[in-house]
């Protein structure tokens, strides 16, 4: 991102004219497990990582992570039905 801000002077705002970049980096894992019986489970983790070019002042490197572990079971409301399966 090129920021050009003419009418101030670099002596009061060193930050009046920069050419500032910075990129994300993102990994998602996600693993689903369906079970005949009804019960499932999913797992999702999330990374993170954002790199900052020419700042002034420098902004340093942000990483994180998060994880989500889900469980949970489901009736299959056919099966209160005797004519028809699940």
């Amino acid at each position: 991102m090129l920021n050009q801000f003419t009418e101030i002077p670099t002596s009061v705002s060193p930050g009046a004219r920069q050419d500032v970049s910075a990129t994300l980096h993102q990994v998602d894992l996600f693993v689903r497990f369906n079970y005949a019986s009804g019960l499932f489970s999913q797992f999702d983790a999330l990374w993170s990582q954002q790199s900052n070019r020419r700042y002034s002042p420098g902004i340093p490197a942000m990483t994180s992570g998060s994880s989500t572990l889900t469980s949970a079971t489901g009736f299959c409301s056919a099966a209160l039905n005797s004519s028809s399966a699940c």
